[in-house]
């Protein structure tokens, strides 16, 4: 049984996921999909690359980047820009390294997030950062600018929070409105 080829706008898939059978075969029918796709948290290690497009995001932190690169996590953190080119010259779509300078590269134009907290560095917070990405492109944003776009409201949310030290995934939507541009 196959899902029908418009049966969303965006897919965000990984957040909750598992990688359970039930979850390995919910990513074999995600990546059957042509519509653009953000993969984040169980699904990176579901993934296959070879099924990826220019369409495609993917938001990995410095571990789940050093299992997709086949490394370790201090080489990904040693040189966070050539990680993030290397994963997305290899698999053909927009990757968000997550971290301090987080880096959105889609293997032609890098872009380095200046803003950010450690009040980031919460479970959940990668999850609101890959809806962010799908919400904006789903609004038609394209995959680099939707990543980009995501990464700079988050962090500055992120920084801006009144409450840094106990930012929750609920608490960065929250406050996300609060620090949005006008």
């Amino acid at each position: 049984n196959t899902w029908p080829q418009k049966a969303a706008d965006v897919i965000a898939i990984g957040m909750g996921l598992g990688q359970s059978e039930w979850s390995k075969v919910l990513m074999q029918q995600v990546m059957t999909l042509t519509a653009p796709r953000v993969f984040d948290a169980d699904a990176l290690a579901l993934l296959s690359a070879d099924e990826l497009t220019s369409n495609d995001v993917i938001t990995p932190h410095p571990l789940e980047a050093a299992r997709l690169c086949q490394t370790d996590v201090q080489t990904i953190q040693n040189n966070r820009l050539e990680a993030a080119r290397n994963l997305a010259d290899r698999l053909g779509c927009v990757v968000i390294l997550k971290g301090s300078g987080t880096v959105v590269c889609d293997g032609k134009k890098t872009a380095i997030c200046p803003y950010g907290s450690d009040a980031l560095a919460t479970a959940g917070s990668g999850d609101v950062l890959a809806g962010m990405v799908a919400g904006l492109m789903a609004q038609g944003h394209n995959a680099f600018d939707a990543s980009c776009l995501a990464v700079v409201w988050h962090a500055i949310t992120g920084e801006k929070s009144k409450d840094q030290m106990c930012l929750t995934a609920s608490g960065i939507l929250e406050e996300l409105p609060l620090h949005l541009p006008a």
